[in-house]
Parts: C-alpha cells; structure tokens; sequence
C-alpha cells in the first residue's frame, strides 16, 4: 500500500479539479474487477490488446489506465462497453508466464475519466485525471469515525481482512487515501465498486460505504447465526451417538444385550407377521426404534414394550365366522 500523503488542510473544501489536462496512455479493460487509487493488487492479463498494453507501458514508461467492463463477457470491448470512471495507475512489476500471459502488479494513482479511445495492436484511451472535493470540517470528521467503527465490526465478523489492515487505516487522516483504502477492502459486488469509485465527492463516497457496511455485517451477523445453529445441532448428534455408544458397552458389561436382542428380534418377527395399516405400523416402528435406544432395566422400556404387545394384540384386519 502506498504511504500516506500529506494534503494541504484549507479553509475551503476542496474543488474537483484536471491535475494537467487530458492524457493519452494505453488502457486495460478490467473483467470483474474495480482497482482504487493507492491499492496494489495483482492482475493476470492473457488478451493480445491487453498485453500490448502493457508492453507499451513498460516501453513508454508511462502510467496505464484500468477501467472496468460493464460486461464481462465481452472480449472485444468498445468504448460503450466499458465504465467512464477508472483509475490511473502504475505498474510496477511485471513477469511472463511460460504460455505467454502475463502476470503484472499495478498500484493505483487517482482516478480518471475515459473520454475517446483508439484502437492499436493496443487499446489507448484519451483520459482526464480527476481529484476528490471535500469540504475540511467536523462533519467529514464525524463520517470518517463512523465508518471506522463499522469497519472494525465488519473486519471481526467477516475474518476476511488482516487485523494490521485496520490499524493502517485507523491511523489515516487524509479523507480521500482513507475512504480509497475502505473500498479496497469492502468485499462487494462489482458495479457497487465502480459507484465507489465514481463517487468524487468523499463526504457522499463516506454515506455510501457506510450503506454497504451496515448491509454487509448484517449480512455476517445471520451468517454467524446460522453457523453456530448447524454447529450446536452436529454436536447434539454427536453427544447423542457417543452417549449409545456408551450405554450399549455398559449393558454387554452387564450381560443385558443378549436378552434385549432376542426380546427386539421377537418383535420384529411379530410386526412383519401382522397385517398392519400403514400408519399403524409406522408408529409401532418407531416406538420399537424407541425401545432399542433406551436401557433395557429401566422402566420406560416396560412400558414401550407393553404398549406395543397391546398394539400387536388388537385383532388388525381379523375376522370370525361366528356371529353375534
């Protein structure tokens, strides 16, 4: 991560403002994926513009433009398929994979607006560099420790960013190099990126990403829930096989399995015999699942079993030829 620079503090917020006119630089067309100023992040490039691109930047020594498509899908992309607002960058490392890709480690600049482009073996794109505006008062201050707070919940529920991540940015006091390192690390969808970064006003960019937070550790709150419901529930399964597991060890111990066995297997061969109806019979199953699962001493067991001797007593689908 770029270290933090050191902004003038004026009495009046800051102007959206053109750094040094429109630039020309090569351009890489970004699929599901948004790279905000002063993030470094790694990039595989594998097409023939793209990796032009790149070529000509190293060559040139110049920055290079990363703009997202709105449409991942498209190889080809023109100007109508890709957003206005990117971001400036450099590259500054690059290496060529063995099938001839190349994997290139870019940090952002600042942002910009693509206003033409130009197709050549590379893509080149007519730029206007663009600055933040904000105003320097207690309000900005007050969003600012907002978000930061949220930020903490959503890094301790989320586990998907480095607790030295947030000490970084805790430190910060440059609103546009904090709001910029949040979004690096807000885990959202793409086009919800891409309205971060065309946000040039930090004091709105502030209320967006705190609608993305609250959302986002609500979202991690149900998570988490549901996580140690389905961990309570495996563990109440477990204790309860553990717990027969035992019990059955503890009645061969005490000679008390043979006879509950041949006492359950009697059964059995009394169920199948009788002519039950469905429902009956689901029921008795069950009350003998029942009566295996519990001690054979006890004296729930007696009564089990006596309610289902009386179940298989009753005259089911029996009939007489005598007459009353």
């Amino acid at each position: 991560m770029a270290s933090e620079e050191k902004k003038p503090r004026g009495r009046a917020p800051r102007q959206t403002g053109k750094t040094s006119g429109r630039v020309t630089l090569p351009m890489l067309a970004l699929k599901d994926a948004v790279v905000f100023p002063r993030m470094v992040v790694p990039l595989f490039i594998g097409r023939e513009r793209s990796l032009a691109s790149v070529e000509v930047s190293l060559e040139e020594n110049s920055p290079i433009f990363l703009v997202t498509q709105q449409n991942p899908d498209v190889e080809e992309p023109t100007l109508s398929d890709l957003y206005r607002v990117g971001t400036i960058a450099k590259i500054v490392n690059a290496l060529r994979l063995p099938d001839g890709n190349m994997k290139i480690v870019v940090e952002g600049l600042g942002r910009g607006t693509l206003e033409d482009m130009r197709y050549r073996p590379e893509l080149r794109g007519r730029i206007t560099p663009v600055e933040s505006v904000y105003p320097e008062d207690r309000e900005l201050q007050g969003k600012m420790r907002a978000v930061l707070h949220q930020f903490e919940e959503y890094v301790r529920l989320t586990q998907r960013v480095a607790p030295e991540i947030f000490m970084s940015i805790q430190n910060m006091t440059d609103p546009d190099m904090f709001t910029d390192t949040v979004c690096a690390f807000l885990f959202v969808a793409v086009h919800e990126r891409q309205a971060l970064l065309e946000a040039i006003d930090v004091s709105r960019r502030l209320e967006q990403i705190a609608l993305l937070l609250e959302r986002e550790i609500e979202l991690a709150r149900i998570e988490q829930k549901v996580r140690s419901r389905v961990r309570e529930q495996i563990e109440r399964s477990q204790r309860m096989h553990y717990l027969q597991e035992q019990l059955k060890v503890i009645q061969q111990e005490l000679g008390e399995r043979d006879e509950e066995f041949g006492d359950v297997d009697d059964l059995k061969k009394k169920i199948e015999r009788k002519k039950l109806p469905r429902e009956v019979r689901e029921k008795v199953e069950e009350e003998l699942a029942r009566l295996q699962r519990i001690p054979f001493m006890s004296p729930e067991s007696s009564v089990v079993r006596g309610y289902i001797d009386w179940i298989l007593d009753l005259p089911w689908r029996e009939s007489t030829k005598e007459e009353i």
